[in-house]
């Protein structure tokens, strides 16, 4: 047993081997007033690891990458037919509010396909113009999906009338399409818009990619 002084105490070693003297001078640690027993976590320095949030709970996991192309599907191309023109409107990546069943409409976040290469100047003055009552300014148009099941559904204005800022939905009988498709968040889905028969019918082709 050795008799070292350090820090004006005298501490008592063991020296069974040269090796244990040398472990048990280094980890001794003394003051006059206070000890703190070593320890292998740094409760001092460095920024702490931030926690995981719990409404991180309520993001949507899947991943699904953005499609490449633009191109009208083959499906799609039977049910229109030859000779028949579309014009490509929209992509989107689906949100939560898109497949809500109570709100059962697609936010359409931009609509320059739509108002300026699609619809005529009747049809967009139809949209865009005041109701009496505050009724929603709409159009009929028929939802197709690649199966060719159809539906009744509308485009509508919502909001102001000031182009910037108003906001355009495909509604009614939409939350059907999405149900019966398997769409989910986080899903793609193209629209396709084209017109058929005498009375030149609008018609939106949905193409979600799943």
């Amino acid at each position: 047993m050795a008799i070292l002084k350090l820090f004006g105490k005298q501490i008592s070693v063991a020296t069974s081997s040269d090796d244990e003297v040398e472990s048990n001078n280094t980890n001794l640690q003394a003051s006059s007033s206070d000890h703190t027993p070593p320890s292998s976590h740094n409760t001092n320095n460095g920024p702490s690891k931030k926690r995981k949030s719990r409404s991180d709970k309520g993001k949507v996991r899947e991943i699904y990458p953005q499609p490449t192309t633009v191109n009208l599907p083959y499906e799609f191309q039977r049910i229109i037919g030859d000779g028949v023109p579309s014009v490509f409107l929209y992509r989107k990546k689906l949100e939560k509010t898109d497949v809500d069943k109570h709100q059962d409409k697609l936010l359409v976040t931009k609509k320059e396909k739509l108002m300026d290469e699609f619809l005529t100047n009747e049809e967009c003055q139809t949209l865009m113009m005041r109701r009496e009552g505050g009724a929603t300014p709409k159009i009929d148009v028929v939802g197709v999906d690649k199966t060719g099941r159809e539906l009744e559904m509308l485009i509508s204005r919502w909001g102001s009338t000031d182009y910037k800022v108003m906001k355009i939905v495909l509604n009614r009988n939409w939350y059907r399409m999405v149900e019966a498709n398997g769409a989910k968040a986080g899903h793609w889905v193209d629209l396709w818009g084209y017109r058929r028969g005498v009375d030149r019918k609008i018609c939106i082709a949905v193409n979600f990619n799943i």
